[in-house]
């Protein structure tokens, strides 16, 4: 016929079973972990020379950053945190920013305050 429980025991027997309350991570759909990988082995550490015989070399970028909600906690099993790919299709804030090679130092401005 089934069990029932208290709807506060619930927790106790999800961890018994192995499971935590986890916040979910955002794992971007269509990432290219090797691509990645090959970037930061190969292309950074050529920029970083090429920095170092003629100046100071900037990254500058536009970000956009997603004013959708933060993921709440869910139940998974200890010590596996879900990943929920997501597309960016939501409302953005955008900042300018930049951020130099040598000394890693970080300069922005959000775009609403351009004069």
């Amino acid at each position: 016929m089934g069990s029932s429980y208290h709807e506060q025991h619930i927790p106790r027997l999800l961890h018994r079973l192995g499971f935590s309350v986890q916040r979910p991570r955002k794992l971007l759909a269509r990432a290219d972990a090797e691509a990645q990988q090959q970037w930061l082995e190969v292309r950074l550490p050529a920029i970083k020379r090429v920095a170092d015989c003629r100046g100071v070399f900037v990254f500058e970028d536009e970000a956009s950053f997603w004013l959708d909600g933060t993921l709440h906690q869910t139940w998974s099993p200890i010590g596996v945190q879900l990943r929920i790919p997501t597309y960016g299709l939501r409302k953005t804030a955008h900042v300018f920013g930049a951020a130099a090679v040598d000394d890693a130092a970080f300069v922005y401005r959000p775009l609403w305050l351009r004069p």
